[in-house]
């Protein structure tokens, strides 16, 4: 299945103020998986607009030894966000065919879900 890629948003200003409400997010129209490009430093912002609570998994990569590593699940509770950063490139981005791209997927009702990455 093709990855959808999410919004990246550049914060504004020395000190970072990203002025989120402003900030155009990816919505997930399916249980699609996701992406984007990491740069060192990247924030994923991830917001529930829905009723109930929202399960997402941010994918990781295998650690510098090779020992596999369990995707990171949030649980998101209904009219939340939750940040997941500053991220770096050991242990998230992946290799390959994939190379650089930090993989998010979405769990049930994924469309409740809006995403957007935030970057110094």
């Amino acid at each position: 299945m093709p990855r959808t890629a999410i919004n990246v948003v550049k914060l504004k200003g020395a000190t970072g103020d990203a002025q989120t409400a402003e900030n155009p997010s990816t919505g997930v129209g399916s249980p699609d998986w996701m992406y984007w490009i990491l740069q060192e430093g990247d924030i994923l912002e991830v917001k529930n607009i829905g009723a109930g609570s929202r399960d997402v998994a941010i994918v990781q990569v295998d650690d510098r030894l090779g020992r596999a590593i369990t995707p990171n699940t949030l649980s998101i509770p209904a009219g939340e966000f939750r940040y997941v950063g500053p991220l770096s490139s050991h242990g998230w981005a992946q290799q390959g065919a994939n190379s650089g791209r930090v993989h998010v997927d979405p769990s049930t009702n994924p469309t409740d879900l809006r995403l957007t990455v935030l970057r110094a």
